[in-house]
């Protein structure tokens, strides 16, 4: 399927501080489904994938 890249502006503090960046992956329709997010920590990354679901 298609999806949308969004790149939020993230303005944090603590764990998650680091630079900020959030990388978010939407289907590319009408319910601009979150199917991916990544984001930089200090100890590296963290990814995020939606693998199923129902409605």
């Amino acid at each position: 399927f298609t999806t949308l890249l969004v790149q939020p502006m993230m303005q944090s503090e603590g764990f998650f501080s680091r630079r900020g960046e959030l990388y978010l992956w939407l289907t590319d329709d009408a319910r601009r489904l979150p199917v991916q997010i990544k984001t930089k920590i200090r100890i590296g990354t963290v990814t995020g994938q939606l693998t199923g679901g129902s409605y």
